[in-house]
This record gives structure tokens, sequence and C-alpha cells, in this order.
């Protein structure tokens, strides 16, 4: 009489590892690739490099047969690799349609800050965004070969592991050391955009727009942005803050990757901007930044930036 072995239920339901990590890898993907939530509260960076820890364990637990030469691989390793790159063109299509889906759908949600004029500022991609549409191209098939090689670990049996397989992983606290670095001591970037007179017209006055951003990080760090609606009639000078043609907020989209505060002062024909970019809690790291828009009674910018 044959008895078969017991298996548990735990047992019979579980995953091996690799199968876990890969599920988790397409969740963070999913947050960073996704217009929701708005911001990610500073926690961008974090998000990033649990991505790449993500992708070291499935590159070790594949051997990192996806990036191996030809040559280093049997039949089989071959035929493996060859059908996760075949299952991974689809799925890139597929995460790529899903990130405009989100996208399309993220331009249908209300707004989360002032936008009559911090639209004429450059946007272009989210970091955030760009962040995981690189991820999906480089690391499916990686992703696809470690979850096969979960269901048969024979065809890994025969390859040779050792602390080389790691290195990838020391990419990480480089990685940390050189975001920490642009945030905390490059020059911070300015932009600043005029459209005087804007048609607006204000008790008779001439009124003209005035945006500026300052950018820390270049786009791995946080902003401030202030716009203004200026009236002019030769004399005087007016800021006008109703209907939402002024503003002096954070957006939602600009601390992905740091915390920003600011605040705005108002005095005469000046607005003065100060703002912090905090990339780390405590104030580690944290810069203060400056804007100034000063506008004279005939409409010329005696100051902006």
């Amino acid at each position: 009489m044959t008895i078969l072995p017991r298996v548990s239920v735990l047992g019979r339901w579980s995953w091996p590892p690799q199968r876990y990590a890969a599920l988790l890898l397409g969740l963070v993907w999913l947050i960073l690739a996704s217009p929701y939530p708005p911001s990610l509260k500073s926690t961008g960076m974090l998000l990033i490099l649990v991505l790449l820890v993500l992708n070291v364990l499935l590159g070790v637990a594949s051997d990192w047969m996806a990036f191996a030469r030809t040559a280093t691989l049997d039949l089989r390793h071959v035929t493996c690799r060859n059908r996760a790159y075949r299952l991974a063109i689809p799925l890139v299509g597929a995460g790529i349609l899903v990130m405009t889906a989100l996208s399309i759908a993220g331009g249908f949600a209300p707004p989360t800050a002032v936008t009559h004029s911090l639209t004429q500022l450059p946007l272009g991609i989210r970091m955030r965004q760009l962040v995981a549409l690189l991820e999906l191209l480089v690391i499916a098939p990686t992703a696809l070969i470690a979850w096969r090689l979960a269901a048969d670990p024979a065809l890994v049996a025969g390859r040779t592991e050792g602390l080389r397989n790691w290195a990838p992983a020391l990419s990480i606290p480089l990685l940390a050391a050189v975001w920490f670095v642009a945030v905390a001591a490059l020059p911070a970037r300015t932009v600043t955009v005029q459209a005087a007179p804007d048609g607006f017209a204000w008790w008779g006055s001439t009124c003209g727009h005035f945006a500026a951003m300052k950018e820390v990080g270049y786009g791995f760090g946080g902003a401030v942005q202030l716009q203004t609606e200026v009236c002019w009639d030769g004399e005087r000078v007016l800021d006008v803050w109703t209907d939402g043609r002024s503003s002096c907020t954070v957006d939602e989209t600009d601390h992905d990757f740091a915390l920003v505060s600011e605040d705005c002062i108002i005095w005469g024909n000046r607005l003065i901007l100060h703002g912090r970019v905090e990339p780390l809690p405590g104030g580690l790291g944290a810069r203060d930044v400056e804007i100034r828009i000063e506008v004279g009674a005939s409409g010329g910018v005696i100051a902006l930036g």
C-alpha cells in the first residue's frame, strides 16, 4: 500500500518568495504610474528604492538570466528567456495602456490648486511616471523569468550563484546618496512666464499675468510656484487675488519626493515668496528658496525670479 505524504493547507497555498516579490513589485509600480494619490508626500524616493530592492531580489532569484550572455546559458535557459521576452512585449504594452488610461482619468479629476497661469509653466512628464515607465521596460523579462523559475527550480539548479549576483545591490545606496546631494547641493532651476497684457481688465486698468517657479532636485526634489495678476494704470499697481487669478500655494504634484512649504509677502507692488524644500524628515538637507516679483506702474517688470 502506497502512503502519500500529507500536505498542510498552509503549504498547499504558499508561494515561493519570488512570486510575492513580483506581486509587491507590481503594487509599487502601480502607485508610481498612477496620478493617484496626487502627491506621494515625500515618499517618492523611498518607493523607488523599494523597487530597486525588489529588482535585485528577482534578479538574484532568476540568476539575472534576462541579461546573461547566450554563451553562458544552456538550451533550457535560452528557451525560458526567449519565452519571457515574448511574454514581456504584451505585458509592457498593457502597462503603457494602463498608464495612459490613468493619466487620462487624472485629467478629469478636480484640480488640487489654482491653475489659471501655472499651466503656462512647462509641466512635462512627472518623474514618478517616468520611473514607472523605465521600470516596466527594463525589469519585465526578469520578473517573468523569476515567476517561471518558481514553478521549476530545476532550471537554476545547475547555475552557479555567488556574491557577484548581488553586485547590483550596490546601486541602491549609491542612488540614495546621489539623490540627496542633488536636492541638497545642486543649484535650483528657475522658470518664469509673463503674459502682459493678457486681455484681463480691472477698473479700467491694463492687466498682465506673471508666474515663476523654482525647482530643487530637477524633478526629484520639490518646487515652489508663484503666480499673480497685476493691473496698472500708469500711476498705481494692484495685485488681483479674486477669482483665483493669483496663487501662492504648494501644488500637489510638487512634493512627490520632498516636503514643500511656502508663504508669500505682499508689499505694495512687490510679491516675495519664501519656500522650503525638505527631502528628509527633521530638516536634513533642507533648502530655502525665494522668488521675487516687482512690477512697475507702467507694467514693466522690475524684478522677476
